[in-house]
């Protein structure tokens, strides 16, 4: 009994964590833009996420974001802007690096990072 507790033992410290392979990453949002922008999203595959933004970023501000990466690395985006009429546009699907992105780039028409 003592051994194959032993042994069980052994095969579950020789897992590997799940804690493990998630990384605390962040990134900046800059707005090149002169819209507002209301929303950012991100789809892993399954659908898009809610808003990551608490608040608005204006024209020419910046925003850092922290995140848990746990899932892939090479994901979708899409921002929501305000418009000057007061409405709202939600943008076109962009495909980003995530874990490799510092900054995120929206300039009015597209989203870029480095």
């Amino acid at each position: 009994m003592k051994k194959a507790a032993i042994l069980m033992a052994t095969a579950f410290l020789a897992l590997p964590s799940v804690t493990a392979q998630a990384d605390n990453l962040s990134f900046t949002i800059k707005n090149t833009s002169k819209y507002i922008i209301s929303s950012f999203q991100t789809n892993e595959g399954h659908g898009w996420s809610k808003n990551w933004l608490r608040g608005e970023v204006g024209a020419g501000q910046s925003r850092s974001l922290e995140f848990l990466r746990d899932g892939p690395c090479d994901i979708e985006v899409r921002v929501g802007w305000r418009t000057t009429d007061g409405g709202q546009v939600i943008g076109d699907a962009w495909n980003i690096d995530i874990c490799d992105a510092q900054t995120v780039y929206f300039d009015g028409r597209k989203v870029t990072y480095e």
